[in-house]
C-alpha cells in the first residue's frame, strides 16, 4: 500500500500522481506499443493540500512534470509485508 500526503495541493499542472488503473492484474512486456496504451489509461489525481491518497504499490505510478516555478510537497509512504521485497 502506498500513501502520498499531500502537503501542497496536487495538480496536472504541478506534476501530480498518475496512475494506470487495473495495470496490477497485467503482465508488462515493456513493448513500447504496451506503454503507449498504458500512458493513454493513465488517470490524474489532483488533490487539495491536507489529502492522502493511498493505492496499491503494485499499480503502475509516476509522477507527472511539474510545469510550474512552485515546488510540489508530498510525503509518501509505503507499507509492506515483512516477507515481500519493498521498492
Amino acid at each position: 500500500m502506498n500513501a502520498i500526503h499531500v502537503l501542497a495541493d496536487s495538480t496536472r499542472e504541478n506534476g501530480c500522481t498518475r496512475l494506470v488503473p487495473g495495470s496490477h492484474d497485467r503482465l508488462w512486456t515493456g513493448e513500447p506499443a504496451a506503454v503507449e496504451r498504458a500512458e493513454a489509461e493513465a488517470i490524474y489525481v489532483e488533490a487539495p493540500a491536507g489529502s492522502v491518497i493511498a493505492y496499491s504499490g503494485g499499480l503502475w505510478h509516476a509522477g507527472s512534470r511539474n510545469r510550474t516555478s512552485r515546488e510540489r510537497r508530498a510525503v509518501h509512504a509505503f507499507f509492506v509485508r515483512e516477507w515481500m521485497q519493498p521498492h
